[in-house]
């Protein structure tokens, strides 16, 4: 058995009390979350929870012209669902029931042109049905779920009712900025698409002088490429109204996603949570990864080639592998220029991303599907 299905079975059998198990089919990742039915009070504890995840890839095979998935020649479906059976197989030995195992798609499934074939596909191959949440929807449950778990680890604000809790989100296909009062009652959503890590990847790769190059032919230098993602985040935010209703608002910001936790190396995602990350900070994460990439002599043919070639070997918890560095050349300028966006000079880490925020929806404010 693989080490992440060890600690499944060491986990279940230590159990105590009844679990709910959460998939969180994403553009970039697979993720299983188990949790206590009965909602955990006071603060929260590593031991309360069992973490594990696929990086599947799954957005990179969706065609960005037409939103076609190929079903037979996914690599990203195939470990998806590969992960999802395998692990829907130990749940049900140890007697998970099945009205408590939930799953729940984002923006992959929303570009897909045929998403009830695959997820018809999906039910067939591990017998589970994927809700497929909205924007509004994925949204309004994540800043409920920091309404919840802002307390739930130290370095938390203090939040009155009128303050405002501001959420960057950056998912594979889009970053996606929400807020809310904490007493539910303004709102409001603002969605950039194609502005996710895994659309970011393919402008990163492609982009040339006079428009689109083929990565394999693009010999334009890595601080280049690094300059145009600048260049073009600072132009897509600035084209952003923004959230003229904020001003004069007491705003308490957090940024989720996997380039943005990346900033803190090697915690686990109930360490990293409330933890601060300046503007300062953040260009200095992207300095490092840069360096390392040698961006100066490096072409991104180059650069390229080596991902290819790594793509499906990297090791998904190493911080300097080159999935985490290529992260935080395209990721992490969206979060700077967003923070200016706001007004504000840093932000707080959710480390309880999507999955966390579904089950607090399902378990602690009981909302129905």
């Amino acid at each position: 058995m693989s080490s992440d299905t060890d600690r499944l079975v060491q986990f279940l059998r230590g159990a105590k009390t009844p679990l709910a198990a959460i998939f969180d089919v994403g553009t970039r990742a697979t993720r299983l979350l188990l949790a206590p039915v009965s909602v955990p009070t006071g603060q929260w504890s590593a031991d309360l929870f069992f973490n594990s995840r696929d990086i599947s890839r799954l957005g990179g095979d969706v065609s960005q012209f037409d939103g076609n998935l190929e079903v037979q020649r996914s690599q990203g479906l195939e470990r998806a669902v590969r992960f999802i059976r395998s692990n829907m197989a130990i749940l049900r030995a140890n007697r998970v029931q099945a009205d408590q195992i939930h799953a729940v798609g984002t923006a992959v499934f929303r570009w897909l042109q045929h998403q009830p074939d695959i997820l018809a596909r999906v039910r067939s191959e591990t017998g589970l049905d994927i809700r497929i949440l909205s924007d509004q929807e994925e949204a309004q449950i994540s800043l409920a779920g920091i309404a919840f778990t802002h307390d739930k680890r130290p370095g938390g604000p203090t939040i009155a009712p009128s303050d405002c809790i501001v959420l960057i989100d950056q998912g594979g296909g889009s970053t996606e900025v929400s807020y809310s009062t904490s007493d539910g009652t303004d709102a409001d959503l603002y969605s950039f698409d194609d502005f996710g890590t895994v659309a970011l990847r393919r402008k990163f790769f492609t982009m040339g002088a006079g428009g689109r190059v083929e990565p394999g032919e693009n010999r334009r230098r890595i601080v280049t490429q690094l300059d145009r993602i600048w260049e073009m985040a600072d132009q897509t935010i600035e084209s952003w109204a923004g959230y003229p209703a904020l001003r004069e608002r007491t705003l308490h910001v957090y940024g989720m996603g996997s380039a943005i936790t990346n900033c803190y190396p090697g915690m686990s995602n109930l360490k990293i949570h409330n933890r601060t990350c300046s503007i300062g900070q953040i260009r200095e994460v992207v300095r490092m990864h840069a360096n390392a990439l040698d961006y100066e002599r490096e072409q991104i043919l180059t650069l390229w080639r080596r991902y290819k070639a790594e793509e499906y070997t990297i090791e998904k918890d190493a911080s300097d592998n080159l999935e985490n560095r290529l992260l935080a050349l395209y990721g992490l300028p969206v979060f700077v220029k967003l923070l200016f966006k706001l007004g504000v000079s840093d932000l707080r880490i959710c480390g309880f991303g999507l999955r966390y925020a579904y089950y607090l929806w399902k378990y602690h404010y009981r909302v129905a599907d």
